[in-house]
Parts: C-alpha cells; structure tokens; sequence
C-alpha cells in the first residue's frame, strides 16, 4: 500500500508540472507566432514603400522618356535630315538619360529574413517577378549608359548613329517602363490584399 500511495503522489505531483510546461510551451509558440507576423507585416510595409518609391521614380521619366524617343525618331526621318542642317541646338529637349536605379533593399530583407518564403505562392510569386524585372531594368539601365558613352559625340555627323542608339535605348525603356508600371500596381494591390486578411 505505502509503495501504491508513493506513486500516486509523485503522479498527482507530476501532472501539474506536466501541464505547466505544456502552458509554457504553447505559450510561447504563441508569441513566436505573433512575433512572425509582426516581423511579416513589417517587411511587408516597407516592400510596400519601396515599390512607391520606385514606383514614383519611374512615373517621374516616363513621359520623358517617351518624348525624347519620339523628338529624335521625328529628327532622324529622311525627310527632315534632307531639309534641317544638323546641329547642337536641335536638342534643346535632352535633359540625359535619365535613368534611375531602382531599389531593392527591402526586397534583400525579405529575402534573407525568410519572410518571403513563408508568403502564399502567389503573393511570393509577384514579388519575385516584379523585382526580377527590376533588376533586369537596372541592368539595361548599365548597358545603356554604357553604349551612350561610348559614342563619339565631337562630331556632329555622328548624330545619326547616337539618335538611332537612343531610339532604340528609350523604345526598350518604354516596353520596361510600361511592365513595371503594370507589375507596381498589381504587386502593391496583392501585398494591400494579404495585410488586410491579417488579423
């Protein structure tokens, strides 16, 4: 009997502890998990700002870019190269390139952080695709001004070489310009989307 009371107080000493540690447990998973979405919802946010601010960057060149594209391409016809003697102040709308590096640091943060691998698939998939074309318009923007300065600009006669170089450069600057235009708006509205579900 002694030997049968002696475990069933160690047992009715054991359950308390038991159910303490799992309280600490489950408690604590708890605030790991309430932890995780606040750290999402932050980075979140801050994706959110940067594509704005990337987003307001383009929005600022983009008619620019169009009209330069244009005033050169109307330069260069046949027509008005016969009739139009050529000369510097033919370019009174060149204000440069004017292509700007898009950021992407928020978007690194996500990255390493882990956040953006526990997103759904298809907010995740977004944001991977708008920045992967991000980078791609960084990149161009390097080979761009590259190839612009490596033209002989001493020349005046050389401006048909550079004026058909710029045509081409801002024709794809249009095309990427007006993709991410389109991906700005799509990825703010799915990341709008996943932090209104949050609860």
């Amino acid at each position: 009997m002694k030997i049968r009371n002696l475990i069933k107080d160690i047992f009715m000493q054991l359950i308390p502890v038991a159910v303490g540690v799992y309280i600490g447990i489950w408690a604590g998973n708890l605030n790991e998990n309430k932890k995780d979405k606040e750290r999402t919802q932050f980075i979140l946010v801050n994706l959110l700002e940067e594509i704005k601010v990337n987003q307001q960057q383009m929005d600022n060149v983009y008619q620019y870019h169009i009209s330069v594209k244009d005033s050169i391409y109307r330069i260069l016809e046949p027509e008005e190269l016969e009739k139009t003697k050529l000369n510097k102040n033919m370019l009174g709308f060149w204000e440069g390139l004017k292509i700007f590096k898009l950021q992407n640091a928020a978007y690194q943060t996500a990255i390493q952080s882990g956040t953006l691998a526990q997103l759904d698939i298809s907010l995740a998939t977004s944001i991977n695709n708008l920045y992967n074309l991000i980078g791609a318009y960084n990149s161009y923007s390097d080979v761009a001004t590259s190839g612009l300065f490596n033209n002989d600009f001493s020349n005046v006669e050389n401006f048909k070489k550079i004026g058909s170089f710029i045509i081409l450069v801002f024709n794809d600057l249009y095309y990427y310009e007006t993709v991410l235009k389109k991906d700005f708006e799509k990825t703010k509205d799915n990341i709008n989307q996943f932090l209104n579900r949050q609860p």
